[in-house]
């Protein structure tokens, strides 16, 4: 009696662990790589398919949307049965019927039921930008643009798009006039008499009927705060605006008496006033004149005769002031427009005698906030910044511009800056004409840049740099090279269209690069006192000709080694005791031996690396016990094993227990690797322009979920990326491959692309990713390049693009990969996947005269449906 009793029990045991497992280990999908079409391919990535899997899809009916979401309902007798081509426990590929109407589609895989296309809003910002505004917030009579994926799914559908606001509380649907729609984005009209709160944001975009409406997103709308209105004209301070007259104590007395009013406008009509110095915009003044083309300050434009001839600056600010419809032109300058939120980086700063200077001029004019600094607003503005008028002469090496400014044939630290803003919030830049060596506004937070030009005709370097979180740039001619910069906050959530790229002369001749090597620890507390230092390694000790250091003042840094041979090696490593001539550092992968090389100090701590002990609900545990509280608001990826490519934010630590902000959509176990950092991505790049540089957007480091579509490039070597997660490459055209010479980078921290003999798109595998952690894991997971153009001489590469190179230890770099209805024309080779690639399908590409249409140097989990 007591077996049987035993063995119900053990029976009703299995079959409750069936239940849960036939529950709780069904698919689920967490990324899916969209927009698609009909006849397109699809990744579903995950966890928990099984190679048997039954697909089932449904062309969603374009009903009338209503204003309401109403979830679609999944009729068996009207869905189609898909066999899937390639399945993974972590992914599913199949492809989309080509007789579906192009639109929302269903799909059901094992009772898991979701939507394909749907809208998906991932962040927005009003198109002019106003005093007080933060993040998700608008105010009545704004345009508002959207931002997301699936936005509009064809030119053909912007009549149907519909976007509405829901209030919070009770009331009826606000139905927005959409004024203007694209792929990834629209713009809407909020009514002008529309009462502030807090409302839902829906879109629609044209298909699904009431199922197509968007997860609601949170908007705030608020009352305009504006500034001070009052008037300072600067006539009435005695200016006159001739061109002769100088009018500098007639400006000086405006902006003064505007800081004492609190603010207001500062006017400057139409004419040409002659200044000289430094000016300070106070907080909540705008300084503006009756447009670009009438309005001129104009500082003298002689030979200088000394340094003293140099300002440090035209105007310095701290935070709230706007510059609108006026011109600058200045020779003897250092800097054009420094903001002292710029000083908060110490590479900003550098190493230059010149910094005393400008601190000089912020001395008792920045006060302390409670925020941090906020409201700045550049509007139609020229910046002619010309200091090498004329030819150099002789002794050109003891001329006063080599001195200063090296006649731009070298980056002064903290000089040569046209515009230099940072870690802001609240900025727009439009409408402005930037000539000049330099021009910075990086660590911004909900920011825009439109319709701008930059550029420098002098015909030394110029470079542009960008950076921050939820930036919108768009419509802007960028002349020579540019980049994303980020060394005090990530670079994610981006929007970058409609840009165009030219005229490259010196420098690397990259558009816009997208730097992330070395993924961000947190912020260190204490501010560096060295960038780059050369030294001797030997070992794991490095020592320098002279006495440079305090005994014990780099303990706990974190540095990158960086070797001086060909292959360029970097390693990160931490310091763990110095001397006055001497750095030890912690030990991990070896080291170059004896040999010279570059020590760059990094501004943030090292990522965690860790393996998972358990994890269960938003707990999970790990392997490592040594955790630092900074962890908390940190993301944790995972980035190898069970549940790889799951993101999450650290809410709470506990031992080595972490509390997320949710739950894992699969929960990791013993073999999941989790990286925590601060994530980088969420970017889209759509339908920009560049030609004759070396590449456009090339992307290095570990980014995640990441677009490039319908962007054109010419004479270019192509668009590239070292690594990354959800990476998509859609309707990109590359024609005419041109090869140029290799340049060595002047920061550290920017990955050098070896020259190519031929053009790429696709993952350029860097072999210094490796490098990061003692736990391999792969740099690559999920990639996608779809309709794509390719001529004369460009190919898609995934790999190192070298028959030399050295092939990482590490069996596996990249998984899961859809290749699919790309054109090939005129080339030598068409497709190339190197060694240590699983998981990848090639279906429906076509090549026209290509000498070699597919290369594969290791098949293994790869499918070839050409």
């Amino acid at each position: 009696m007591v077996r049987k009793k035993i063995g119900v029990s053990f029976i009703f045991s299995f079959c409750f662990f069936l239940l849960i497992e036939s529950i709780f280990g069904r698919p689920t999908v967490f990324w899916i790589s969209e927009p698609v079409d009909p006849a397109d391919g699809v990744v579903l990535y995950g966890g928990g398919f099984d190679p048997k899997e039954e697909i089932f899809l449904w062309a969603v009916p374009d009903d009338d949307p209503k204003t309401n979401y109403i979830p679609f309902s999944f009729a068996k007798e009207k869905r189609v049965a898909v066999a899937p081509i390639q399945v993974s426990d972590q992914s599913i590929k199949f492809q989309i019927p080509a007789v579906f109407p192009p639109g929302i589609f269903g799909i059901e895989i094992s009772e898991n039921r979701f939507l394909i296309n749907r809208p998906q809003i991932e962040w927005c910002q009003p198109a002019r930008l106003l005093p007080g505004l933060k993040q998700d917030e608008t105010y009545p009579g704004s345009e508002l643009c959207i931002i997301g994926k699936n936005i509009l799914l064809t030119t053909e559908d912007a009549q149907r798009m519909k976007v509405i606001l829901v209030p919070k509380k009770d009331g009826q649907p606000v139905i927005l006039e959409v004024i203007e729609a694209e792929k990834y984005c629209c713009r809407v009209k909020i009514p002008d008499n529309l009462s502030p709160g807090e409302f839902n944001l829906l879109v629609h975009n044209g298909h699904g009927g009431p199922a197509g409406w968007s997860e609601a997103y949170f908007l705030k709308v608020v009352a305009v705060n504006p500034w001070p209105n009052k008037i300072f004209n600067v006539k009435d301070y005695g200016a006159k605006g001739n061109g002769l007259t100088d009018d500098s104590e007639a400006l000086r007395k405006a902006l003064q008496a505007a800081d004492a009013n609190g603010g207001g406008i500062v006017y400057i009509p139409a004419g040409t006033y002659k200044v000289r110095g430094s000016f300070f915009i106070p907080p909540k003044t705008l300084l503006e004149g009756d447009g670009m083309d009438f309005s001129w300050l104009k500082w003298p434009d002689n030979a200088p005769l000394g340094e003293g001839d140099f300002v440090s600056t035209a105007f310095f600010s701290s935070g709230q002031f706007s510059l609108e419809e006026l011109s600058i032109s200045i020779r003897n300058a250092k800097r054009v427009l420094v903001d002292s939120s710029a000083l908060k980086d110490e590479e900003f700063m550098g190493n230059s005698r010149d910094w005393e200077d400008l601190s000089a001029l912020f001395k008792g004019k920045v006060a302390p906030l409670k925020e941090s600094p906020s409201d700045v607003f550049i509007r139609n503005v020229r910046i002619q910044f010309f200091p090498f008028y004329g030819y150099p002469k002789e002794n050109i090496e003891s001329s006063l511009l080599w001195k200063i400014l090296k006649w731009g044939l070298d980056r002064m630290d903290g000089l040569g800056y046209s515009v230099a803003l940072g870690s802001l919030s609240n900025v727009e830049i439009s409408g402005c004409e930037i000539i000049g060596l330099r021009q910075r506004a990086v660590h911004l937070k909900n920011g825009r840049i439109t319709q701008n030009s930059f550029y420098n005709p002098m015909g030394a370097f110029c470079l542009t740099e960008i950076g921050g979180e939820r930036l919108f740039v768009e419509d802007n001619w960028f002349a020579d090279e540019s980049s994303f910069y980020r060394r005090l906050l990530p670079l994610r959530y981006l929007y970058v269209a409609h840009n165009q790229f030219s005229e490259f002369g010196r420098g690397n001749r990259k558009a816009l690069s997208f730097n992330l090597n070395f993924p961000m620890g947190k912020k260190r507390e204490t501010p560096l006192k060295h960038f780059s230092l050369t030294a001797n390694l030997s070992g794991n000790e490095m020592s320098f000709k002279e006495n440079i250091l305090t005994k014990d003042s780099l303990v706990g840094q974190e540095i990158v080694v960086i070797g001086h041979s060909s292959k360029r090696e970097f390693f990160v490593r931490k310091v763990i005791a110095n001397s006055e001539q001497k750095i030890t550092i912690d030990r991990g992968t070896p080291l170059p031996v004896n040999q010279e090389v570059t020590i760059y100090f990094l501004p943030w701590d090292r990522p965690l690396i860790s393996m998972v002990s358990s994890s269960e609900a938003i707990k999970t545990t790990l392997t490592e016990k040594n955790i630092s509280p900074g962890l908390v608001g940190m993301d944790a990826l995972i980035i190898s094993g069970k549940g790889a490519g799951q993101l999450r934010k650290i809410t709470a630590l506990n031992a080595n227990t972490l509390s997320l902000d949710k739950p894992w959509d699969i929960v990791p176990d013993f073999s999941s690797l989790l990286l925590f950092y601060q994530w980088e991505g969420k970017a889209i790049f759509y339908e920009n322009q560049s030609q004759d540089c070396r590449f456009l957007f090339p992307l290095s480091g570990l980014a995640y979920d990441v677009i490039f579509d319908g962007n054109q490039v010419k004479r270019t070597q192509g668009i590239i990326a070292s690594s990354g997660f959800f990476i998509q490459w859609l309707n990109n055209v590359l024609d005419v491959a041109v090869s140029y010479p290799v340049v060595e980078n002047k920061d550290p921290l920017d990955q050098e692309i070896r020259s190519l003999n031929f053009g790429a798109l696709g993952f350029l595998i860097d072999p210094n990713m490796t490098n990061l952690s003692n736990v391999p894991f792969e740099v690559i997971r999920g990639g996608i390049l779809r309709s794509n153009r390719l001529a004369f001489g460009h190919q898609i590469i995934v790999g190192l693009g070298s028959e030399e190179g050295e092939f990482p230890a590490q069996a596996l770099l990249a998984k899961d990969l859809l290749i699919d209805h790309n054109w090939f024309e005129h080339g030598l080779l068409g497709i190339e996947l190197d060694k240590g690639i699983r998981q990848a399908l090639l279906m429906r590409n076509i090549f026209f005269d290509v000498k070699e249409p597919i290369k594969i140097k290791e098949k293994k989990e790869i499918i070839v449906k050409d």
